[in-house]
């Protein structure tokens, strides 16, 4: 075994400081207070009251950046200075005021820095003692049985060197064999010594925060973590093949599932879970493919990097966050520095992007852009929210035609999950808790709400947003759809459980559960008017550009970034549909070009090719129809061996549902394998000059809408409109802000298909049409959707050449 479990931090205390703290600073080298420049906080500290100076650093060493060192340093002057004159001589002498700011900043070190630390029990500074530890006695053991293994073939050596030997001789070389001996087990005590004083030093130096570590010890230490998790395995087997013995594959699974638990023992105790290792602890068992992933992933050197740099990163940003460094006066969502780690691993994937391309594997000479192929996928942001803005629209109208009542909710957690006050003020009843912590409460609460919900046979659908405050606590949006008649049962089991943990305390009726009905028609409280606004703060910033978040008081362009930067660093998932149609299924089906003989299928493929998602909800049995009565579903197989000889599941095509349908007819999407492969140096060459890559997207087909984005060269020429040019810029000005309150968004496209006069289909009863340089709205007459869709395969068509675009387009 490595590691030994980590005790129980105690509780810190006023009066004692926190072993946490107490075990980490003696070990951090004390940073230079004769250095020729002190910063501006350390001066004036110097003036005020030298003999503190020494005491504030010994405190705030503790902290890894100098610009977290330097707001403490300046709080202890804030604390020193508020101090007022009582005529005392304790003033005078500034005793009152030294006395006031040291507990200041001695209830931040020992209570609020301490609440965070004491959560992170990573322990592998102490697994890398012990794995030095471990080689030098292995080293030293090695010495000492050649050095025995020397001195036994020299004395038998002499012993039958001779024929004959008198008694004398015997015992001059058993003398002479005891000797060595001896002297060989005084080297053995005199390198024991040694040995144990490496082994402490070692010890000591293993208490530095995890969080402290270098880029390069925590290389280091995944390094050693894999050579010596592999080693473990290796003399596991080792050991059970030894035995000679035949075994069955039962056997054989029990067997690694043993070495699983023995190795998923030592990571406990380092502080670093295996994975499944909950499930195996509550279960007792695991499936012989989980077993496997989990051997091998713990005996790869770049995962454990990879772990580590993620858990190295959070730390960081817990100690950011109760420092005080995450808020709207100074950085919202997530600290400065987290956010630069952000923007350069963006440019890092994109860069990786722009030089390499996707091969064919069957005919190599087909090749294509990969990062043209990502901007054409849902991972590009822009298409992600057109693709979430039809799904809710879809959800909205299917709600409304089948009488269900919608409803907008904010869940926010207690108080004390809180780091700050929603004016920037330190929160006394903070827990130490972090964004991923702040998440799995509200999980839990809403976990527990649908199974009371099951419970009474109540169904729910809709969409659930996550979104930071300022001090990166996460909260909750919703827009769930019940029937009228359960509505308010639903509500009333929901604000039970949001209202279960410190329900009584103060401010929780006004802020911790609030719900607003959906009003159709109104665009600020429809169900995409709502969740829009959400969808444009916290995924790709799309809004006019005086657009500002309320509470971050940044634009929304800003917001969308620092959101997207606190959502990656902790792992948060910021949108998730419930109790609707996979979405899955409409991407597969969207990719369908052609009539399929099967017409359950064909219905899918036509529904998902005009962008009707309402129309979708109908065919896969409505809104809360669980995965067993939908009528289409995805088809997996399995995935080629990778490199470590594991299997993954994916996607290939479509099938009508097995459950309901004998032998079901496999509709492949997937029809081309391929594998990235480095850019050719012409390839390269034709990307610099064109910088194509960058901007353009082909096309986007959502809502019975055509949405062309313009290509980077230039706007398409535009045709001859219905509206005077002198007007244009005008009109076209009015059109954007009546779209983008109607749909939630719009494009140049958009604009330019309603000023050539045509008619733009929004939902399946109404189009809009620009009359007299008004937007008007109308309702469908039968044929008009064909008739509409027909002029937009027309406008289509005549702008492919100018969008340089070579396959078929479908509607």
């Amino acid at each position: 075994m490595f590691g030994c479990r980590q005790q129980e931090q105690a509780k810190p205390s006023h009066n004692e400081q926190s072993p946490v703290i107490a075990d980490a600073m003696p070990k951090v080298t004390q940073r230079s207070l004769s250095a020729p420049h002190l910063t501006p906080a350390q001066q004036e500290i110097m003036l005020l009251s030298p003999e503190s100076l020494n005491s504030v650093e010994k405190w705030i060493e503790i902290l890894p950046r100098q610009q977290q060192r330097e707001h403490f340093r300046k709080l202890y002057l804030q604390a020193y200075k508020s101090v007022k004159d009582d005529g005392s001589i304790a003033y005078k002498v500034g005793n009152k005021q030294r006395k006031h700011a040291n507990e200041t900043l001695r209830e931040f070190v020992e209570h609020r820095l301490a609440l965070v630390l004491s959560q992170y029990h990573i322990n592998l500074n102490w697994l890398d003692a012990k794995g030095f530890a471990y080689e030098y006695d292995q080293a030293m053991e090695e010495a000492k049985q050649k050095a025995l293994q020397t001195a036994r073939q020299r004395y038998e050596k002499q012993l039958n060197s001779r024929e004959r030997l008198t008694p004398e001789q015997v015992a001059e070389i058993n003398a002479e064999y005891q000797n060595e001996l001896y002297e060989l087990h005084q080297q053995e005590q005199a390198d024991q010594a040694k040995q144990h004083a490496k082994k402490e030093k070692a010890l000591r130096d293993s208490r530095l925060p995890f969080f402290l570590l270098t880029p390069k010890r925590l290389d280091e230490l995944a390094a050693l973590l894999a050579l010596k998790l592999s080693d473990m395995q290796y003399q596991f087997i080792k050991e059970q093949a030894e035995k000679n013995e035949a075994y069955s594959n039962e056997q054989k699974n029990e067997i690694f599932l043993a070495l699983y638990h023995r190795c998923g023992e030592v990571l406990e105790n380092i502080g670093l879970p295996i994975q499944k290792w909950e499930q195996y602890r509550r279960t007792g068992t695991l499936k012989p493919e989980q077993v496997d992933r989990a051997l091998i992933t713990i005996s790869k050197e770049d995962r454990w990097k990879r772990r580590l740099y993620r858990e190295h990163r959070r730390q960081l940003e817990h100690v950011a966050i109760a420092a005080g460094e995450v808020q709207k006066r100074i950085a919202p969502y997530v600290s400065n520095q987290c956010f630069s780690d952000w923007k350069a691993a963006k440019k890092s994937n994109f860069d990786f992007l722009k030089s390499m391309a996707l091969e064919n594997i069957d005919d190599p000479d087909e090749r294509a852009d990969l990062l043209s192929m990502y901007q054409r996928s849902c991972s590009n942001p822009q298409i992600r929210r057109i693709e979430m803005t039809v799904q809710i629209k879809g959800i909205e109208e299917w709600s409304e035609e089948n009488g269900l009542q919608g409803y907008f909710i904010t869940l926010t957690a207690p108080s004390k999950y809180h780091a700050k006050k929603i004016n920037g003020a330190d929160n006394k009843k903070y827990n130490g808790a972090s964004p991923k912590q702040t998440h799995a409460y509200l999980n839990r609460v809403w976990t527990q709400y649908r199974s009371l919900l099951k419970k009474h046979d109540i169904s729910l659908s809709g969409v659930r947003v996550a979104e930071p405050h300022h001090d990166a606590t996460p909260h909750w949006h919703l827009l769930v759809y019940f029937k009228p008649y359960q509505a308010e049962q639903a509500l009333t089991i929901f604000k039970e459980k949001a209202f279960a943990e410190d329900g009584d305390e103060k401010g929780a009726e006004k802020h911790r559960f609030k719900v607003m009905a959906v009003e159709t028609g109104n665009p600020k409280r429809s169900a995409v008017g709502y969740i829009m606004k959400y969808l444009q703060k916290n995924l790709d910033g799309f809004a006019t550009d005086d657009a500002i978040s309320d509470e971050a008081n940044i634009t929304f362009k800003d917001n969308a970034k620092r959101a997207n930067a606190w959502a990656s660093m902790w792992g948060i998932r910021q949108f998730q549909f419930f109790g609707v149609a996979s979405i899955g299924v409409w991407r597969e089906l969207r990719k369908l070009t052609k009539k399929q003989e099967n017409d359950t299928i064909d219905k899918g493929r036509a529904i998902a090719d005009v962008g009707d998602f309402a129309s979708m909800l109908q065919l896969q049995g409505g809104a809360g129809a669980s995965r067993k009565d939908q009528q289409i579903v995805l088809h997996y197989i399995d995935s080629d061996p990778n490199e470590d000889g594991l299997t993954y599941r994916k996607v290939v095509g479509v099938q009508e549902n097995p459950k309901k349908v004998v032998n079901p007819e496999i509709v492949y999407t997937k029809t081309k394998r391929w594998h990235i492969v480095k850019k050719t140096a012409e390839e390269q060459q034709i990307s610099a000059q064109s910088d194509a890559s960058a901007e353009v997207q082909d096309v986007i087909e959502e809502n019975d809408v055509v949405t062309w984005h313009e290509l980077n060269n230039g706007e398409l020429a535009r045709p001859r409109t219905c509206v005077s040019n002198c007007n244009r810029p005008k009109i076209e000005q009015k059109l954007k802000n009546e779209l983008k309150q109607l749909l939630g968004y719009c494009t140049n496209a958009h604009i330019n298909y309603l000023m050539e006069g045509n008619r733009l289909i929004i939902n399946r009863k109404q189009y809009i049409q620009l009359k007299n340089e008004r937007l008007l709205m109308f309702d469908l007459q039968p044929n008009s959707e064909n008739d509409s869709e027909q002029r937009l395969r027309e406008w289509a068509r005549s702008h492919k050449n100018s969008l340089n675009i070579s396959e078929e387009v479908s509607f």
